[in-house]
Order: structure tokens, then sequence, then C-alpha cells
């Protein structure tokens, strides 16, 4: 119902019409095709541990092009240019054992 009063009161729709949202429409199907094809190909894989195995998977094939992108994005500077606080900290190390 939100999206919908969106669309009705977005300009660039009253504008356009259907076709402002044509990529956006587009991004929506390859990402519907995409999750559904990957879980087809996965759903065939065995893993020794079925909850961590997907997950761990996904994370060592991604490592590499992230720390590609970090380093050519200087990611590094920012980091070390953050201003933490004792309360953020503790926040951090609480989602990490939460999540972990």
């Amino acid at each position: 119902l939100g999206a919908v009063g969106y669309v009705l009161a977005d300009s660039e729709f009253a504008a356009r019409g259907a076709t402002a949202y044509f990529w956006v429409s587009l991004n929506l199907c390859g990402i519907v095709f995409e999750m559904t094809y990957g879980k087809r190909l996965v759903s065939k894989v065995r893993f020794a541990s079925p909850v961590w195995g997907l997950v761990f998977y996904t994370n060592v094939l991604a490592f590499l092009p992230m720390l590609l992108m970090a380093s050519g994005g200087s990611e590094a500077e920012s980091f070390l240019q953050a201003e933490t606080s004792p309360a953020g900290l503790v926040w951090l190390a609480l989602s990490c054992v939460v999540g972990a």
C-alpha cells in the first residue's frame, strides 16, 4: 500500500508513466532470477555444516574482491580516521557476540 502511494505521488511517474520505473523493474527481475537460480544451484551442494557451509563459502568467495575494492577505495584511511566511543565499542562487541 505504501509503495502504491509513493508511485502515485512521484512526479516522474506522473510525467512518464510506467516507463519511469523500467530500469527498477528490470533490476528487480534480475535479482529475482539470480536468487532463484542461485538457490537452485546451491540446493544440490552438500556441506558438512548445513548452517555455516553456505555462509562460509559465500564469504570466502567475496573476500578477495572486497579486499581489492577496499584497498582501491582508500577504506583503510577512512577506518583509521573513524571516531569511536566506549559505548559504540560495547555495542559493536555485543553485536559480534550475538551474531556469532
